[in-house]
This record gives structure tokens, sequence and C-alpha cells, in this order.
């Protein structure tokens, strides 16, 4: 079943690339559950920080 779903989302993965930005946003929006974004204080360069991203499997 998982696998079915992994193959359902990649297409859609791959059409977000070309898209415009609303339908990027919006095709974002349907393969991802959450994305969550995490930058500690002490770290002092701009490029320090953790992207994580929950696809919807």
């Amino acid at each position: 079943m998982r696998n079915q779903s992994v193959d359902e989302s990649l297409p859609k993965s791959m059409t977000v690339i070309d898209a415009d930005i609303e339908r990027k946003n919006a095709l974002l929006k349907s393969i991802l559950e959450k994305a969550t974004y995490l930058r500690k204080k002490d770290w002092t360069k701009q490029d320090e920080f953790v992207l994580q991203f929950y696809p919807k499997v």
C-alpha cells in the first residue's frame, strides 16, 4: 500500500518544478503533510537551519 502512495506522489512532485508560484504552492500542499523550519539562536551563519518535510504517504 505504501509503495502505491509513493508511486502516485512522484509525478506530482515532478510537476511542481515546472509550475508558476501559485501552482507550485498548491501542488506542494497536495504532496506535503507539513514542513518545519528550525533555526537556533546560537547558529550565527545565515545558512545554518534545518528544514524537515513530511510527505503525505
